[in-house]
């Protein structure tokens, strides 16, 4: 067996892959997907030590107030901050020191005190319950489809 851990959005099967797995909202449709977890809530992260120092915000549009990191897609482009604010969508322009693309190198930078990063709920729970990350704007979080097993199109 060979894993590969790569953030890019790549296609799995001109890559010699025999599965991949990725969020359910990203499947090519020509794809077999089978659900591996639960939607997920996404959550809005900063470490403690950063929340004592700089507070937090109290509404979505509050972020434009702090620093954020950015998260860069494959593709170039970089993640708005999605939330749901009186019942209604919500869309958040991120503006910050630091952009990445690496998921990993993310939770580091926000441990470190660079500021205020969004990612799953289910990657960053040990961090919260340890005390060395806190959440904001939870009331407003939406919640993203979960984690697909994805296989090539079956072929006759």
């Amino acid at each position: 067996m060979e894993l590969c851990g790569d953030d890019n959005f790549i296609d799995i099967v001109e890559q010699g892959f025999d599965a991949g797995i990725r969020y359910a909202r990203s499947v090519p449709t020509d794809m077999i997907a089978v659900p591996l977890t639960p939607r997920c809530r996404s959550a809005v992260i900063a470490a403690a030590s950063y929340v004592r120092k700089r507070g937090r915000p109290s509404r979505p549009r509050e972020l434009e107030q702090f620093n954020c990191i950015q998260l860069r897609r494959s593709t170039g482009s970089i993640f708005d901050w999605d939330f749901v604010e009186d019942g209604k969508p919500v869309r958040v322009p991120i503006n910050g020191s630091l952009i990445v693309n690496d998921v990993e190198v993310c939770l580091r930078a926000v441990l470190r005190g660079v500021g205020f990063a969004r990612q799953p709920i289910s990657l960053v729970m040990s961090y919260i319950e340890n005390g060395e990350m806190e959440t904001a704007l939870d009331e407003y979080a939406v919640e993203v489809p979960g984690l697909m097993d994805c296989k090539g199109p079956s072929r006759p």
